[in-house]
Parts: structure tokens; sequence; C-alpha cells
């Protein structure tokens, strides 16, 4: 029992420490002074930059997890299949956002022609 409850405590020390960086504590104190300084001016910064961080880190935890998962099944394909896959995944990296891009500019030169 004892060896069990040891090892969940190793795992949730090596568990912390990996999610402690130097990166993350030094954007968690430029948020924390950001905060504080911009409290004065509007309260309201508080709740939108909260909101703003944790929508921000589901949107990139998400890409992260579907790239994973694209990447692992593209390894237990055939060869002659990966390499198409590998261009169909940079298509969709680089490519559609340059459509969608070019579209949003034609739109918005669309919109302000009027």
């Amino acid at each position: 029992m004892k060896y069990r409850l040891k090892r969940r405590l190793a795992k949730l020390r090596r568990k912390w420490r990996d999610l402690w960086t130097i990166d993350s504590m030094v954007d968690i104190c430029v948020d924390c002074f950001l905060v504080v300084f911009e409290v004065i001016y509007s309260p309201v910064l508080i709740v939108v930059r909260l909101l703003r961080h944790f929508f921000f880190e589901f949107i990139v935890d998400n890409i992260k997890f579907y790239l994973k998962k694209f990447i692992y099944w593209n390894k237990s394909l055939p060869p002659k299949k990966q390499k198409r896959n590998f261009w169909i995944g940079m298509f969709i990296i680089f490519g559609l956002p340059m459509i969608l891009i070019i579209i949003l500019a034609i739109l918005l030169i669309s919109l302000l022609s009027f």
C-alpha cells in the first residue's frame, strides 16, 4: 500500500515538475503583472484575459491532439499511402489557411468597395 502511494506521489511530483517549466512561470508572471496593472484601467480585462487564455489553450490542445492522432495513424499505413497523406497534411496545414486568407481578403475588398 505504501509503495503504491509513494509511486503515485512521485508520479504527481514529476508531472508538476514537467508542468512548471521556466516558460510557463514567465508566462504566468507576465500575465499576473499585466492583470494587476490593467485592472486599474478596466476590471473587465481580467475576465476577457482569462476567457481568452482558456479558449486558446483549448484550441491548441485540440490541434495538438488531432495532429498527433493523424501522425500515428499515418505511421501504421504502407509507405506509398504515407507519402500521399504527407502531402495531404501539408495542404491542410499550409494550403487551407492561405486559401481562407485570400477569400477573406476578397470579401473585405468587396465590402469596402460599396
